[in-house]
């Protein structure tokens, strides 16, 4: 019987290891070819941070997240970057796909806004899973020559027939 701290702490990770993999939308800069430049640079990382989920490679995925993230689960619970890290590479959890869709960014200056459907199916404590998660992330960075970091994400549980 797979526990609400396990539904809990794979919800951590579903909200992380979200790529952009579909349609994205642009805007809030005032130069348009400056957004789609940083919206497909944001689009490689992701892609990279949903590959080291599913590779097991804690390293390389706590490097996208910045020292002070936060994520805020559907339920309100907040995790910080040691518990979201912990929780990807247990060995009581294994991802086999991490796929995003209907993907929006925004790009403003040095901040970005992902919303997005996760789609993510695997195996928890022994248990089949099978879900979607509609998530936020804020990417960040200090200025235009340093990477984007992930600060902050929420994640909710999509229901039956919800698109």
């Amino acid at each position: 019987m797979r526990t609400s701290s396990s539904r809990a702490s794979r919800c951590i990770v579903l909200t992380l290891v979200a790529g952009i993999a579909g349609a994205v939308g642009f805007g809030g800069t005032t130069e348009a070819a400056t957004s789609d430049a940083d919206a497909l640079q944001l689009i490689a990382l992701d892609k990279a941070m949903q590959k080291s989920v599913v590779d097991r490679d804690a390293k390389a995925f706590a490097n996208f997240l910045t020292d002070d993230y936060t994520l805020v689960s559907g339920s309100g619970r907040i995790y910080d970057k040691a518990a979201v890290v912990a929780e990807m590479s247990s060995p009581d959890v294994r991802y086999d796909v991490n796929e995003s869709s209907d993907w929006r960014v925004r790009v403003t200056d040095n901040t970005a806004l992902v919303i997005a459907i996760l789609h993510s199916k695997g195996v928890d404590h022994g248990k089949p899973f099978d879900q979607r998660i509609r998530f936020t992330d804020t990417w960040i960075r200090r200025n235009e020559k340093s990477p984007w970091r992930n600060i902050a994400g929420h994640a909710s549980k999509l229901g039956e027939g919800v698109k």
